[in-house]
C-alpha cells in the first residue's frame, strides 16, 4: 500500500530500542506498586505474537476490508430512536449499536469503537448499580456511558448541542477477549462492519458530519476501515498504534487528533519491539504527527469518557466541529 514501506533490519532494531526505552522511562516515573509492575510487563510480553502479526498488516492492510455493493453493506442496519438498536433483525445478539439523541436529525454523529473485553452486557446494566463482575462501575465507563458522557460535553461546548448531536455506542464487532485474544481476525470483522455502517450512515444522512472515536484495539479496527471510507474526523484514544509510521500514512484526507491519558499504560505494549513485534509508532507521541488531544494527567486507560475531564470535552469541540489548533493543544474547550 503507498505510504507504508519496510525497514531495514538495523532500522527496525533502533526503533525497537527506543520504543522500549520511552515505554520504561514513562513506567518509572509513574507511581504504582511492585505488582502492578509485573502486571503490566506481563501484558507486554502476552501481545508479542499479536504485534508480529500487525507488523504483516501493516503493509496488506487492504486485503482485510471486504468487498461488496452498498445495498449488502448496510443492509444490516435500520433507522431507530435513542436507545433502540440500530442493528436488523436477527442480526447476532453478541453485537449492540445504540444511539444517544436523535439520528435523524442530528448535524453531528459521532461513531464510538471499542477495543479489548467491550461485551453486549454493558448495554443492558442500569448505571446506577455495580458492574456485571459485582464491582463498583461508574455509568460513564460503559459504552452507553460513553454516548451519554460525550453527548453532554457537546451540549456544554455549544449553544443547543444537546439537539444537534447524536452519538452511536457502536460494538459492531465481537472484541477479543483479553489482550492475549487480539487478533487479525477480530480487526478484520470489525473494520469490514465498520466500513457497511459508515456507508448506511451517510446513505440516510448524506448532510451529517461523522467522526470517529477509537479506543484502544478499536483504533486498529478504525485505521483499516479507512482504506474503504472516510469519517469526517478521527480521534484515536489511549491507542497502542494504528499499523503506521506518521498520521499522513493513514488512508484518509480528515484530521486525525490522537491523546493518551496520563495513568494509560497503554505505552507499556512498546515492550513488544523487543522482541520483534510492533504496533506501530505510538500515535500520541509527536512523532506520529497527530494533532494533540488534551487528556487529563489523573485518568487511566478507562478513564476517556469521564464527565468534566479535558479529554471528553476535548471530544466534545471536534465532534461539533469547533476546533481551535491554537488553543487547548489543538481543541478550543
Amino acid at each position: 500500500m503507498a505510504g507504508v514501506t519496510r525497514k531495514s533490519e538495523g532500522e527496525v532494531h533502533s526503533s525497537h530500542r527506543r520504543a522500549s526505552r520511552l515505554a520504561l522511562s514513562k513506567f518509572k516515573y509513574m507511581k504504582f506498586g511492585r505488582w502492578t509492575g509485573r502486571i503490566a510487563v506481563a501484558v507486554g510480553i502476552t501481545l508479542l505474537p499479536v504485534g508480529a502479526q500487525l507488523n504483516a498488516w501493516a503493509v496488506e492492510r487492504t486485503s482485510l476490508v471486504r468487498s461488496g455493493s452498498p445495498a449488502e453493506a448496510t443492509a444490516g442496519f435500520v433507522m431507530a430512536g435513542e436507545g433502540e438498536s440500530l442493528l436488523a433483525p436477527g442480526s447476532d445478539p453478541a453485537l449492540r449499536v445504540t444511539v444517544d439523541g436523535d439520528l435523524a436529525s442530528a448535524s453531528h454523529i459521532a461513531v464510538l469503537v471499542p477495543g479489548v473485553d467491550t461485551t453486549a452486557n454493558q448495554f443492558d446494566l442500569p448505571p446506577e448499580i455495580a458492574g456485571a463482575k459485582g464491582t463498583a462501575m461508574d455509568w460513564w465507563r460503559t459504552m452507553p456511558g460513553w454516548a451519554r458522557s460525550l453527548r453532554q460535553a457537546a451540549a456544554e461546548a455549544v449553544p443547543g448541542g444537546l439537539e444537534d448531536v447524536a452519538v452511536v455506542a457502536w460494538l459492531g464487532y465481537q472484541t477479543p477477549v483479553g489482550v492475549a485474544g487480539a487478533s487479525l481476525s477480530a480487526m478484520k470483522q470489525g473494520s469490514a462492519n465498520l466500513v457497511a455502517f459508515d456507508q448506511f450512515l451517510k446513505m440516510e444522512r448524506p448532510d451529517a458530519d461523522i467522526t470517529w472515536v477509537c479506543h484502544s484495539y478499536g483504533s486498529l479496527v478504525c485505521a483499516s476501515a479507512l482504506v474503504e471510507t472516510d469519517p469526517d474526523a478521527l480521534v484515536l484514544l489511549g491507542s497502542p498504534g494504528v499499523g503506521v509510521g506518521e498520521a499522513s500514512d493513514l488512508a484518509t484526507p480528515a484530521p486525525v487528533w490522537a491523546g493518551e491519558t496520563g495513568q494509560d499504560l497503554i505505552g507499556l505494549t512498546r515492550l513488544m519491539g523487543v522482541f520483534g513485534g510492533s504496533f506501530g509508532v505510538l500515535p500520541s507521541s509527536d512523532r506520529f504527527g497527530a494533532l494533540p488531544l488534551p487528556c487529563d494527567p489523573e485518568d487511566g486507560h478507562s478513564g476517556y469518557f469521564r464527565p468534566g475531564s479535558a479529554q471528553v470535552r476535548s471530544m466534545a469541540a471536534i465532534v461539533m466541529g469547533t476546533p481551535d489548533p491554537l488553543a487547548g493543544g489543538g481543541v478550543s474547550i
